[in-house]
């Protein structure tokens, strides 16, 4: 008995509602790893929600893991592309992606020109460094990339930018 049951004033069977029988309740059971909800809902000739509706009260789940090619699959492209385009391109979820790279201790994180929002590219920022460690100001790279002085101090001052080859540093 669950303890709902002491509590609520169990439902009335009507034509739009009756009870589960043991037998359908063995049944859903059973095969439910098997066969789709729908297909046991047509089976037993009950809805599709009050069908889903006793899976989740029984606490039955689907389980779907990850297989070996899968695994290596987001082993070879962390770094290169989001968890959002690995999952969809194995056909799992975000979650699950993201789930197993923080089982793993992998990182997820996408820099650089892999990054979907990056502007400037790694070897702008590369040569950005460069000129300025050679002693060119700020406001003439800023002129010469046709970038804001502002990004161009927070590229030099404020650590930000990340480059692609900076994914590395985090995976160890």
């Amino acid at each position: 008995m669950n303890f709902r049951d002491f509590h609520v004033k169990p439902r009335k069977e009507t034509e739009n509602y009756r009870y589960w029988r043991d037998d359908e309740t063995t049944f859903l059971i059973s095969n439910y790893k098997n066969m789709s909800v729908k297909q046991i809902a047509n089976y037993l000739n009950r809805s599709l929600s009050s069908v889903k509706c006793r899976v989740n009260y029984l606490g039955l789940g689907k389980l779907h893991s990850l297989s070996s090619s899968d695994i290596e699959f987001i082993n070879r492209n962390l770094g290169k592309l989001s968890c959002a385009e690995i999952a969809r391109r194995i056909g799992f979820s975000q979650a699950g992606v993201l789930k197993y790279c923080k089982r793993n201790k992998l990182c997820y994180k996408v820099f650089g020109d892999n990054h979907h929002n990056t502007i400037h590219s790694d070897e702008d920022f590369i040569l950005i460094n460069v000129l300025y460690d050679e002693g060119i100001s700020v406001s003439e790279i800023s002129s010469k990339f046709e970038i804001p002085y502002a990004t161009v101090k927070s590229y030099l001052f404020k650590n930000k930018r990340r480059v692609a080859s900076d994914y590395y540093l985090y995976v160890d």
